[in-house]
């Protein structure tokens, strides 16, 4: 989160709320959806598919570390972050240490 949040400094507060927004929502639904998928496949079934969900999200790792600069660069072009503008009140001080 909080390279996300360096990434895009313009709307820091945005991503975080979206990132907090959809960590809770799947979250949620694994958790609330937990005893009804044991009840159907049992343990072994229910615990190798969230293995297999969390292998898929942990596994995005590697192109967004391939292609995750290009991807950020992109993504400043899109129709719905176009409205973005880096203002003077929202970006970092540079520190200088002698």
């Amino acid at each position: 989160m909080a390279y996300a949040v360096d990434v895009y400094k313009p709307i820091a507060g945005e991503v975080i709320v979206s990132i907090l927004g959809y960590k809770g929502i799947i979250g949620f639904g694994l958790s609330f959806g937990t005893n009804l998928w044991i009840g159907n496949q049992g343990y072994q079934g229910a615990f190798g598919e969230m293995a297999a969900i969390s292998a898929f999200f942990m596994l995005l790792s590697i192109p967004f570390t391939i292609w995750g600069g290009a991807l950020r660069q992109a993504s400043f072009k899109w129709r719905a972050t176009s409205w973005i503008q880096w203002a003077h009140d929202r970006d970092d001080l540079q520190v200088v240490i002698h």
